[in-house]
């Protein structure tokens, strides 16, 4: 309903009411290449609907789901419900962030959880709009250069004439979208001692690594 009534919307946050997963959903994608927004249920956010969700490449929420928070601390340290996370590292290249809370460490999925962390995925950024300026820039010059001087000249712009003309929007779009770098993956894995932050300074819990760091850099500067 609520894509429904927002044309322009662009991301959607869901928290379930149990507070064990919280959800950001990215339809920009969607809403550049003017396709329909898959329709998202809520009862899907939950662990036993979700999981299986993340790893079906043929289900659109799959593509949807950019960033993800699950509080293991609350619904238990779990062995399948991590070996399940981290098979959907495996299989979802469209996640960009993961950040798993846990009332007891665990050295050993932390560290294969890392081996996840910054690793590109298929998502692009986007691409710089100096660098879009300068590849048109020398099609441009290509063609203009093309354009005058003698016959052998005049045949090789016909071949540039042509190739320039076959460069539409949706063509120039696909070769930005390859050419841009990708995304690297976020991956975290902490105990809920450090979310205590996040109550306490109202940390987005999408960027908790580094506002955790600098809400402990001003506690210890102001000795407490």
């Amino acid at each position: 309903m609520i894509l429904q009534k927002c044309p322009n919307l662009e991301e959607l946050v869901y928290s379930g009411e149990d507070e064990v997963m919280e959800v950001r959903m990215n339809f920009s994608e969607y809403r550049a290449r003017n396709l329909p927004v898959p329709q998202i249920r809520c009862s899907r956010v939950a662990v036993d609907p979700l999981f299986p969700a993340l790893v079906n490449p043929s289900d659109s929420f799959s593509t949807c789901v950019g960033r993800l928070r699950v509080r293991m601390d609350i619904i238990g340290l779990f062995v399948e419900n991590l070996d399940a996370l981290l098979h959907i590292l495996d299989v979802n290249q469209r996640m960009e962030y993961l950040d798993i809370v846990v009332a007891d460490n665990s050295p050993k999925y932390a560290a294969e959880f890392q081996k996840h962390h910054l690793k590109p995925i298929d998502r692009a950024l986007n691409f710089p709009l100096d660098s879009k300026l300068a590849f048109l820039s020398v099609l441009s010059s290509t063609k203009i250069g093309a354009a005058a001087g003698q016959k052998k000249r005049k045949r090789r712009a016909a071949q540039g004439f042509s190739l320039h003309g076959q460069l539409d929007q949706q063509l120039l779009s696909d070769i930005f979208a390859f050419a841009a770098p990708r995304v690297l993956r976020e991956v975290y894995f902490h105990l809920f001692r450090d979310v205590l932050n996040i109550l306490r300074f109202k940390i987005d819990p999408f960027n908790l690594q580094t506002q955790t760091s600098n809400a402990m850099k001003d506690l210890q500067s102001r000795g407490v």
